[in-house]
């Protein structure tokens, strides 16, 4: 709930700093920009699914990105160890699809999103 609330209070100072400067921007990171539906739901879609469960010692674990493919897709980009169970990384990914849905739901963007999955064991150093 924290989180939400910064990410509105973030995004709601940075309306009004846009509106301050009243269309004169002196630099170019400055100027404004309205991303996609697709762009939106990516960034919020990476920041409440990424996981980084690596173990080195146990050769387990893995990691979940996403990203955007558009025209209506994100990827789940999920690589794991060569310890991992894959019965339980089904688990996860299936959590985690849930998750993306119900944040497109709750922007009533559900019935134009597609969810991927890229899923591949990590690189060895062999």
């Amino acid at each position: 709930m924290k989180f939400w609330l910064s990410t509105l209070l973030l995004i709601l100072v940075a309306f009004v700093a846009g509106r301050a400067t009243g269309g004169n921007i002196a630099h170019p990171g400055m100027a404004p920009y309205t991303p996609t539906r697709l762009q939106w739901l990516e960034i919020q879609a990476w920041i409440a699914v990424r996981e980084d469960t690596i173990d080195v010692n146990t050769g387990s674990g893995m990691t979940i990105d996403t990203v955007g493919r558009p025209p209506e897709s994100i990827v789940l980009t999920v690589r794991y160890m060569p310890n991992t169970r894959r019965d339980t990384m089904n688990v996860i990914i299936e959590q985690k699809k849930q998750v993306i849905r119900a944040l497109a739901k709750g922007y009533n963007w559900d019935s134009w999103l597609k969810i991927e999955e890229d899923v591949a064991p990590m690189m060895s150093n062999k």
